[in-house]
């Protein structure tokens, strides 16, 4: 259950009013205790906050005599003293690049507009961010590239103010084969790296992908039974905590939040730097093709083919995407074969083929990526997710694409949206791989499985109850079907789930727990489930 506003009137009032030190003490405070980054001067911001010292106990001194004050009112105060400190990185709807800030995210149901948006350039001034928003305790969202499609999540609106990282940009490959990346990176950045030092990364499946929210979330890799889950290749977290102390998650060094973050999402803390594995240069073989939307029962016929090797076979990965005008098949097999992968051949019979937007290729995982960016060109809409697991099964596939092209159809959706969704098969390898590099927080079965991704896009903000209805009818069409056959999972997908799913508890009566054990260990006067705007937050359920 969310918490009441009776509640956090009360977690503000503990915030604020019962704090002695001035701010600007307690930011000098925070300068002095936590290591410094390359970027930047701590002597500077240690200057600048002493110089300024008398006008931020003032701003905080108008929110603590003031009774009633609304969530806007705490936000501007809260821009208004950030700007004290960092004058070039607070950009309110009087800054010329206001508007730039707010349609950064990828669908336009997140481009709203936040009090202001906020640049921080290191770890150390997300520090002394996250104390002003913890005194001032104004509500906050945190954006790395924005690519999470949920209103609220990664952005927010005049309430609250917006942390956009795009600015934590560090990139360095070590000679131990770690990428130490920040969260401002997209996962092309990532590629064209590790594949210049003859590495692999295990990341997202498109370049434009932000690092933070994929890995906090799980994140899809190319070829997951190779090495599991994005998350899975992570081996150390750099994490700025709700009373700004910055602190290191591996396995050695506080494990506990270090497996709770592997899929937790942001509900402990403020991630600002992933160490992540990395792996001999892996070469891919692998083609996208489109075929005619009438033959989806030979197509599914072929989908359960290829999902059946997979178990025998860990170099392959597949998905297939279902629109009511075509369906696109990503064919994908980690090595350089002289001939076809024998494995699709069941795709290569068929007489359905339209086009192939991707030949058949040999290349790296950078180069497939290069590639989808090429083929297709980012446009803007209104977007909406929603996730289920199921086991693998013909006739439950075959039921679901009919009930679809009847949702299709009876609403009259396609006239003004376009409703998709993408059947993402998973081995039991994945969860295996997951498992030896010291688990996630996801709770997967080891089992053959199906990822869907429901998918609907649109562009009239007057349409924006009808498509959430078509998305809505289409997620209890699985539902309802799968769990009928006893094949539904429990767990949903964070990175491709929508705002109303309960990620976290379908992670598992044990995972669930453990991760509400950890936010109370790391953040128990409840900063992040409180002031954070929303994101799949303990708080919430």
């Amino acid at each position: 259950m969310a918490i009441s506003s009776m509640l956090l009137f009360y977690v503000v009032l503990s915030l604020v009013v019962y704090s002695t030190a001035l701010l600007s003490d307690d930011l000098l405070s925070v300068e002095r205790s936590n290591p410094k980054s390359s970027k930047g001067s701590s002597t500077d911001l240690a200057n600048i906050i002493s110089q300024s010292s008398g006008a931020i106990n003032a701003a905080e001194a108008s929110i603590t005599n003031s009774a009633g004050l609304s969530n806007a009112q705490r936000a501007t105060t809260s821009c208004a003293i950030t700007a004290l400190i960092f004058p070039d990185q607070v950009f309110t709807s009087t800054n010329s690049q206001y508007s730039l800030e707010q349609d950064v995210n990828w669908s336009q149901t997140c481009w709203l507009p936040a009090a202001c948006f906020i640049r921080p350039r290191s770890t150390e001034e997300v520090a002394l961010i996250l104390k002003i928003i913890t005194r001032v305790g104004n509500k906050f969202a945190i954006r790395g590239r924005g690519h999470n499609p949920n209103p609220g999540f990664s952005s927010i609106d005049g309430s609250g103010v917006l942390l956009d990282l795009q600015d934590l940009n560090l990139l360095v490959f070590d000679l131990d084969g770690v990428l130490r990346a920040g969260p401002g990176n997209a996962w092309g950045d990532l590629w064209n790296t590790a594949e210049a030092n003859n590495r692999t990364v295990w990341g997202a499946r498109e370049q434009r992908v932000g690092i933070s929210g994929c890995l906090l979330g799980g994140g899809m890799p190319y070829f997951p039974s190779l090495h599991g889950l994005a998350a899975d290749n992570v081996v150390n977290y750099e994490v700025v905590l709700a009373n700004s102390t910055i602190i290191h998650a591996n396995a050695t060094e506080n494990p506990a939040l270090f497996r709770a973050l592997k899929g937790g999402g942001s509900n402990i803390g403020l991630v600002t730097r992933f160490d992540i594995d990395t792996y001999p240069l892996l070469h891919a073989q692998y083609s996208i093709n489109t075929y005619n939307a009438t033959d989806y029962a030979n197509i599914l016929n072929a989908t359960i083919q290829v999902q059946e090797a997979m178990e025998s076979d860990s170099n392959i990965d597949i998905f297939v995407t279902f629109s009511p005008l075509a369906i696109t098949v990503g064919l994908f097999y980690a090595d350089w074969l002289a001939q076809k992968p024998t494995v699709f051949e069941a795709f290569y019979n068929l007489n359905s083929l339209v086009v192939s937007s991707i030949p058949l290729t040999n290349g790296t995982i950078g180069s497939l990526t290069s590639s989808l960016a090429a083929s297709s060109a980012p446009y803007n809409a209104r977007r909406l997710p929603s996730a289920a697991t199921t086991k693998a099964d013909y006739d439950l596939y075959i039921k679901f694409h009919e009930q679809f092209l009847s949702i299709v159809q009876s609403s009259g959706i396609a006239t003004y949206a376009n409703l998709s969704y993408t059947i993402e098969p998973m081995s039991s390898a994945m969860v295996q791989e997951g498992q030896n590099r010291g688990g996630n927080s996801c709770g997967l079965p080891k089992i053959s499985q199906t990822w869907w991704s429901l998918v609907i896009e649109w562009h009239n903000e007057a349409n924006d109850a009808t498509a959430q209805h078509a998305l809505e009818a289409l997620q209890d069409s699985i539902d309802g079907l799968a769990r009928d056959r006893d094949l539904l999972l429990d767990f949903q997908f964070m990175n491709h789930a929508g705002p109303t799913q309960k990620v976290l508890e379908s992670y598992g009566a044990a995972n669930f727990d453990q991760i509400k054990s950890v936010v109370q260990s790391y953040d128990s006067d409840g900063l992040f489930q409180n002031l954070q705007n929303s994101g799949f937050l303990v708080g919430e359920l």
